[in-house]
């Protein structure tokens, strides 16, 4: 039996929410976000306490947080794909047993950890799709100006904050290398995935240019997007995809990019860092030989 101990860093805020089983309703179970009176749910990060029909009080952070151990597995080890697993592990029957053997535990957030914010999207960044595949765009159609936004202003997420680093223990039945080496793969996914990122970005600059909109914030703000994204590609960087609304670049590992359909959704970026919602960074990884066996956890 291997533990393994490894230590995360977030670079954007992580959004882990139960989405509507999780959302508390102004009026419900609040009265008021006193910093915004205007929010009407706030979607809660996965906690243990109950702050459900509480109406005559505001808006309070809970007392303490987790992220499920069904998050981090999945983030961690990436969706379940024959193709991404080592040689020695192939097939579904495989695939599924290599997964059973191991375990993660819940982490504890702290609260000071948790902020509450609304979310932000690039918004009016595909309009008229149709014409937009042809050679020639609509030079009569008056394009809307794309930018950076608030997503839904009257819906606030509880998210963890960016540069949070917290620690997750996983038990491991499997040898420790055929774990690393599958660690590793799911790396290069998501250093795929950032490419896919930077792509759409110089897909959708050359296009916004052929729409003769001019404005140099909505530029600059691609600009920032793609220099943060290209800072990560030194391959230096031990990446993974956690939570949330990080849009579905972020989602898959091979993507057909000539289905804008498939994408004209969900190009959510946090303001402050520029990156992607739920990038982390894996900063530390230690094994060490353990006598636990993994059916007493």
């Amino acid at each position: 039996m291997i533990k393994g101990k490894i230590t995360f860093k977030t670079l954007s805020p992580v959004i882990l929410s139960s989405r509507m089983e999780g959302a508390l309703y102004q009026g419900v179970d609040f009265k008021e976000v006193e910093k915004n009176t205007k929010i009407q749910i706030v979607y809660s990060f996965y906690s243990y306490c109950n702050r459900n029909l509480k109406a005559e009080r505001p808006f309070e952070f809970a007392s303490n947080y987790y992220i499920p151990a069904s998050a981090l597995k999945g983030a961690l080890l990436g969706r379940a794909q024959s193709c991404d697993f080592p040689k020695e592990v192939i097939g579904e029957q495989e695939e599924k047993l290599f997964r059973s053997q191991m375990r993660f535990r819940d982490i504890e957030i702290k609260p000071t950890e948790i902020i509450l914010e609304n979310i932000h999207k690039i918004q009016y960044l595909y309009q008229n799709e149709s014409t937009e595949k042809q050679e020639n765009i609509d030079s009569t159609k008056v394009y809307k100006i794309p930018k950076l936004d608030v997503f839904f202003p009257s819906i606030q997420v509880e998210m963890l904050q960016a540069g949070t680093e917290f620690c997750g223990e996983i038990l491991l039945k499997v040898e420790e290398n055929t774990f690393k080496e599958k660690l590793k793969n799911n790396y290069k996914n998501t250093t795929q995935k950032i490419e896919n990122y930077i792509n759409e970005i110089d897909d959708r600059y050359q296009k916004i240019k052929k729409w003769k909109v001019s404005e140099k914030k909505l530029y600059d703000t691609l600009s920032n997007i793609k220099k943060s994204l290209q800072g990560y590609l030194d391959g230096e960087h031990k990446l993974i995809f956690l939570g949330g609304y990080k849009g579905l670049l972020a989602s898959l590992n091979q993507l057909d990019t000539n289905n804008e359909k498939e994408i004209r959704n969900g190009f959510y970026i946090d303001p402050i860092s520029h990156l992607p919602y739920g990038l982390v960074e894996v900063i530390r990884e230690e094994y060490f030989k353990n006598k636990i066996s993994i059916k007493n956890i």
